[in-house]
């Protein structure tokens, strides 16, 4: 969510028997002239307090299965073992994830605008790295509900896609258990009209790791597949969402 370079890889495959995921608690896209049967959009404090309530709740499930602590920013399950390579990995993911993930996808990415970051070896290097750390957490918690914010042309190109349709990334999957970050990253509160959310809830089977509560910020591992099982349209704060819910595919 909070990388608004982030591109997907798109292919539609055929829709299997799926059991339902909950959707996002939202309103329902009302058009203007039944605005009276079905009441008046939520308000702007209403929607971001619920958000935050959800993204607290979240929370309180990574802390009760002590992937987190209250008063931590990082995953606990791992984070002593660490080494000074791996922590010196995560600080540069954090602020060169955009370059990292375009490299993994084959396309540009700016060698030039990190000095630490020279070459393809190095991106390879952290690509790895990123990987090992993620691969060697412990599963993420059961029924933990992820969301990431889409923007700009990958947005509107994700919006179209419906049930049955998978989303495939080569590169590292950005979500926030928080879902105001992720609406904040579609740059709809900005300057974007209509963003998508992306949202999964978790089986207790998918790899990840936390990297800042601020943003309630949690990495998935590099080809992550999310098949959609359910499309909708919201609105929050006066704005037009489309949230797409999936299942993470495994094997």
């Amino acid at each position: 969510p909070k990388h608004p370079r982030c591109r997907c890889t798109l292919s539609p495959v055929p829709d299997p028997d799926w059991s339902e995921v909950e959707g996002w608690d939202g309103e329902k896209v009302t058009p203007p002239k039944e605005k009276k049967k079905e009441g008046p959009l939520p308000t702007t404090k209403d929607d971001f307090e619920r958000a935050a309530e959800i993204g607290n709740e979240q929370k309180e499930i990574l802390v009760k299965s002590e992937f987190l602590k209250e008063d931590e920013e990082i995953s606990d399950t791992i984070i002593d073992e660490l080494k000074p390579s791996e922590i010196d990995a995560l600080e540069k993911y954090d602020y060169s994830s955009s370059d990292l993930a375009n490299y993994m996808r084959g396309k540009e990415y700016d060698l030039d605008q990190f000095a630490d970051l020279p070459d393809e070896d190095e991106l390879s290097d952290l690509e790895y790295i990123i990987h090992r750390i993620i691969f060697n957490s412990d599963p993420l918690p059961k029924d933990l509900q992820l969301y990431r914010g889409v923007g700009g042309v990958a947005g509107k190109t994700i919006s179209k896609l419906d049930v049955g349709d998978v989303i495939y990334d080569k590169a590292f999957s950005s979500f926030s258990y928080r879902p105001d970050q992720a609406i904040f990253f579609t740059n709809v509160m900005r300057n974007e009209t209509e963003g998508t959310i992306i949202k999964i809830v978790t089986t207790g089977k998918e790899s990840g790791f936390v990297l800042g509560s601020k943003n309630g910020e949690i990495i998935l591992d590099r080809e992550t597949t999310i098949k959609i099982i359910k499309k909708e349209s919201i609105v929050f704060s006066d704005k037009k969402f489309t949230v797409l819910s999936g299942v993470v595919e495994h094997g």
